[in-house]
């Protein structure tokens, strides 16, 4: 072998600290234990509890969306049809092939159902998942608001939920070039009004 190709390795080898049966580099830090592997096996029960405790009302919406469809051909409900892209982004399929490749293994189907709550079902047939080719039709022939307005209905869900608690600034936070002054007027909350908020040093100032 080429001896510039041997020290090559042997500076590459040096410089990453690699070790056969030893850790890189003595003296590093070790990174945080993995996690436990989640039950994948529940997951859907979870996300189907989850949505009917916190979002009871997002089926009731999606099924109130227009759908230009005939009534008696429809095999399968609008929230059926919108929660199939909805998973499918959950789940990381990256592509409507992605999707269409495994919408009908294992329980997949019998979970979107129970998640959309569709109960109606023909006898006799086999229990399937909707194509995106039949999704995108829909979703095509749809107005963005009226899929904005489920997403508004469900951040207004979250908020009234206090789940954005952990999120909001307390005044401590505030860097000294914009924390209030004693005598800058709030709310009963504490809050600041965005009116009446007003810098170090300077005057307070009105709209």
């Amino acid at each position: 072998m080429d001896s510039q190709l041997e020290s090559s390795q042997d500076v590459a080898g040096g410089t990453l600290g690699c070790v056969a049966g030893r850790t890189a580099r003595r003296g590093w830090a070790r990174g945080r234990r993995a996690a436990p592997a989640p039950d994948y096996a529940s997951l859907p029960a979870k996300l189907t509890a989850l949505v009917r405790q916190r979002f009871p009302f997002l089926n009731r919406m999606f099924n109130a969306l227009p759908d230009r469809r005939t009534a008696d051909d429809c095999l399968y409900e609008t929230a059926t049809l919108i929660w199939m892209v909805v998973l499918g982004f959950l789940c990381r399929q990256g592509s409507r092939n992605g999707m269409d490749a495994t919408r009908n293994t294992g329980q997949a189907p019998a979970n979107l159902l129970a998640l959309s709550g569709q109960r109606r079902w023909p006898e006799n047939r086999p229990v399937t998942a909707p194509c995106t080719q039949t999704v995108t039709r829909l979703l095509d022939r749809l107005d963005p608001v009226m899929l904005e307005a489920v997403l508004v209905a469900a951040t207004q869900a979250l908020i009234r939920g206090k789940l954005f608690d952990n999120t909001r600034l307390d005044r401590s936070d505030l860097s000294p070039a914009t924390r209030p002054r004693p005598d800058c007027p709030a709310d009963a909350q504490g809050s600041l009004r965005p009116r009446d908020r007003c810098r170090v040093g300077t005057r307070k100032t009105r709209p």
